[in-house]
């Protein structure tokens, strides 16, 4: 498929998983369950060529970072292997960043030919974040990958992580000067 959405569903009571659907933006137009089970499957990133989708799911008890084919879900291939959620790929799909649960962030080497494999993840480096993964489900990415793999874009929140809210009430009434 040329282009299309990989956007996440979230399931009511008493069945609160969430799964991943595509959405061709041509032609039909009609969105299609893509990996619809009872654990969660969310985050889902398309490889750089369009054959792949790093996920991740908490079938394993926990939240691990899995690909399989695209856009057809067959045979996956887990990568990792000691928890690991958020999944992002270098510009030429040849690696797939994600985080681990202590944290840290890992590279792990993608090997497509002659067949599916995963090499040895590595450590990059420790941050400073927890991944929020699976405490909810749509967390955001809370990092990315420039395509070259050398440089990351981190959210790190501040040291005195003192939140205040500043509520304005009928704030459209300033509108009308």
């Amino acid at each position: 498929m040329d282009s299309i959405l990989v956007y996440t569903t979230f399931g009511t009571e008493p069945d609160v998983t969430s799964d991943l659907w595509l959405l061709p933006l041509l032609g039909e137009r009609e969105a299609f369950p893509f990996l619809k089970t009872g654990f969660h499957e969310s985050q889902g990133q398309s490889s750089p060529d369009g054959r792949w989708l790093a996920y991740a799911s908490n079938e394993s008890g926990r939240p691990e970072v899995y690909f399989p084919s695209f856009p057809d879900a067959g045979v996956g291939v887990q990568v990792s292997t000691n928890g690991g959620p958020q999944p992002r790929w270098r510009g030429d799909g040849q690696e797939l960043y994600y985080l681990s649960l202590d944290p840290k962030l890992l590279a792990a080497e993608i090997i497509t030919e002659p067949t599916l494999r995963v090499g040895t993840s590595r450590n990059l480096f420790g941050i400073p974040i927890t991944p929020t993964t699976f405490a909810n489900p749509a967390s955001i990415h809370e990092y990315d990958v420039a395509e070259d793999g050398e440089h990351f874009l981190l959210m790190v929140p501040p040291e005195d992580a003192t939140v205040s809210i500043t509520v304005v009430l009928n704030w459209t009434a300033g509108l009308q000067r």
